[in-house]
């Protein structure tokens, strides 16, 4: 294996490793970075990092990290038709979440110092 560093890497080590740590594969970093997929394990085996497990089922280890009811109540919601899949359903939530941290405060208050929070302090039962 090389250590020669190269100027001419086609994304840098922080695109790596942010798109390994949301969890794509290494295949789907190497389309987006425009890299073969051995290029980005190296790049990731030369930062110490341990490329993303994709075959592992990911919803399958956070849904069986919730509580038993917190599961129920998602099968339900899934079941009752008021979204199409779990994907579809993790994708709303992230949307979501990434809309209420990032509304732009409106022009007159753009000076404004308050702090307005971005995550409910209790969660309803």
């Amino acid at each position: 294996m090389s250590t020669v560093f190269r100027r001419n890497r086609k994304g840098s080590d922080r695109d790596i490793t942010r798109l390994n740590s949301l969890g794509f594969s290494l295949s789907a970093i190497g389309t987006r970075l425009k890299c073969h997929p051995t290029s980005v394990t190296l790049r990731l085996k030369s930062l110490g990092i341990t490329p993303a497990d994709t075959r592992r089922a990911f919803m399958e280890e956070i849904l069986e990290s919730l509580p038993l009811n917190f599961q129920e109540s998602i099968a339900d919601y899934l079941e009752a038709g008021h979204i199409s899949s779990i994907k579809a359903y993790v994708r709303e939530l992230i949307t979501a979440d990434v809309a209420l941290r990032h509304i732009p405060a409106p022009v007159e208050d753009i000076t404004s110092t308050e702090v307005v929070p971005t995550m409910p302090t209790e969660v309803a039962a």
